[in-house]
């Protein structure tokens, strides 16, 4: 049986100590028709440069290269890649992971097997200790959060053996059909980062299809390296998961879900903003507010966004909402807090 070409689409960022071992492991897979494009966003420690001095010419022959002159963000250089991609399947995934050699295999099969998966999540574990899961894929809360299935950086036990219907994937395990990505709109290039891979998958849903949990394709990953990296993360996190939360939830809810869900998850996030005031944390509070009313300076934007996805929709949130909404106690959101 021939095996559809699958396109691997790597975004790097400051990843140096990472990028070789995730290349390496690409082509060290047991899935041999796929293509690799890797897209890096103009980074500053000479991550191209290592990897094409530590790779053979054969290898690096077979790799698309794409160097940015500046950090476009994560969504911008996503959409990079999958606009050069050839593949019937699309697989995103980030420079600071490790694949499993049957990884790709498992995923082709599954999409292979079922026209109704639109995405899939791979199981994402920690690099540095294969045991503990970084992400078995991800649902929306009523407070239009995201929420892990995961507990923490829990015991792999086998708790995650089923293949599930979940609502979102951690962005470097994401893999979805090509023919989809294009009639959804592929990533919101004008988020920089973070939620890009959640605004994709919800859209993935409204087309008709699901996403998936796929427990035996697995991916190592070192969470948190570009980002601990950057000299202004805590900018980033606090302005653009801010900005980016509202927006998705603006865009994608139905008007009832909106008019239940946005003004409170709007409060949340000021009330969050007040109380880094009393910490004495007053920058980040400036964070986040600027990230909560840029929806509001940009609000033709937002509506004008909402109305395209709204049009494309064919699920009614009276469908779709119990597949992929699990309810929680108020009191996490004060542990959501404290991780902040």
């Amino acid at each position: 049986m021939t095996q559809p070409l699958l396109s691997v689409v790597v975004v790097n960022w400051n990843a140096k100590d990472f990028i070789v071992g995730c290349i390496q492991s690409i082509f060290a897979s047991d899935y041999k028709n796929l293509e690799i494009i890797l897209v890096d966003n103009h980074s500053e420690d000479g991550s191209i440069e290592f990897l094409r001095k530590s790779l053979a010419f054969e290898v690096l022959s077979k790799i698309k290269i794409i160097v940015n002159d500046k950090n476009f963000g994560a969504a911008y250089a996503l959409d990079q890649g999958a606009e050069l991609a050839k593949g019937k399947y699309l697989t995103f995934i980030a420079t600071d992971t490790k694949v499993e050699r049957e990884c790709f295999s498992q995923l082709a099969n599954l999409f292979e097997s079922d026209r109704t998966i639109g995405g899939a999540s791979s199981k994402l574990l920690m690099m540095d200790d294969h045991k503990r899961i970084d992400s078995a894929g991800e649902y929306l809360n009523q407070f239009g959060l995201l929420m892990q299935r995961h507990a923490g950086f829990e015991i792999d036990r086998g708790q995650f053996s089923e293949v599930a219907d979940i609502f979102g994937v951690k962005g470097t395990a994401l893999t979805v059909r090509r023919d989809v990505f294009s009639e959804v709109g592929g990533y919101p290039k004008d988020y920089f980062m973070f939620l890009e891979e959640t605004d994709l998958c919800w859209r993935i849903w409204l087309s008709g299809k699901r996403i998936v949990f796929l427990p035996n394709a697995v991916i190592y990953h070192a969470s948190g390296v570009s980002i601990n990296s950057h000299k202004h993360s805590s900018y980033l996190v606090k302005y653009y998961g801010s900005r980016n939360y509202i927006f998705t939830l603006a865009k994608n809810l139905g008007t009832w879900q909106l008019i239940k869900i946005l003004p409170l998850h709007i409060l949340m996030w000021l009330s969050l903003a007040f109380l880094f005031v009393l910490k004495g944390r007053a920058q980040e509070a400036i964070y986040i507010t600027k990230g909560v009313f840029w929806n509001f300076t940009h609000l033709g934007n937002v509506l004008k966004q909402r109305s395209l996805v709204q049009k494309k929709r064919k699920v009614s949130d009276k469908v779709l909402m119990p597949k992929i909404l699990r309810k929680v106690k108020f009191s996490y959101l004060f542990d959501r807090v404290g991780m902040w």
